[in-house]
């Protein structure tokens, strides 16, 4: 499986049911797929080639498959260790403190909480945790907390 850089736009003319229609060599690559909403989902295409009697491609069918639904559709361990760069922590663009807010919210701690273990305020957590939350792309707690779980090896 072909592990592709995934936060960059990908172009048409790469698809791979164009090359597939094409004719062409084509992988099923691991993208972040963004829907309309803006949340992002990690998808694996599989494209089918349809022919006709004489091997002629008269046609092909891509199916998208949500890899958050399908646990062991994820890219294996052995893929993400060939191509780390393709397959980036997104708490890695956390800051540390913002990391700090992360852990504890995963635990379940309220704000309050939180901002008692870190010695900071709750309003500076509440700074934090919006922060995250944008740029893990999640729109909700629960989102965050999956995230959390899918992030664990």
């Amino acid at each position: 499986m072909h592990c592709e850089a995934i936060w960059s736009p990908l172009p048409k003319e790469r698809y791979p049911i164009a090359k597939a229609l094409r004719g062409e060599p084509y992988e099923n690559m691991y993208r972040y797929v963004e829907r309309p909403g803006g949340t992002r989902v990690l998808c694996r295409p599989e494209v089918t080639v349809l022919r006709d009697a004489e091997g002629k491609v008269v046609g092909a069918v891509n199916v998208l498959i949500d890899l958050n639904l399908v646990p062991s559709a994820r890219p294996s361990s052995a893929d993400q260790a060939a191509a780390p760069e393709a397959f980036p922590n997104p708490i890695s663009q956390l800051t540390p403190r913002e990391r700090d807010v992360f852990e504890g919210i995963v635990a379940g701690q309220r704000t309050k909480s939180v901002a008692r273990n870190l010695g900071i305020s709750p309003r500076t957590v509440e700074i934090h945790r919006r922060n995250l939350i944008s740029k893990l792309d999640v729109g909700s707690i629960a989102e965050l907390v999956r995230l959390s779980l899918q992030l664990r090896p």
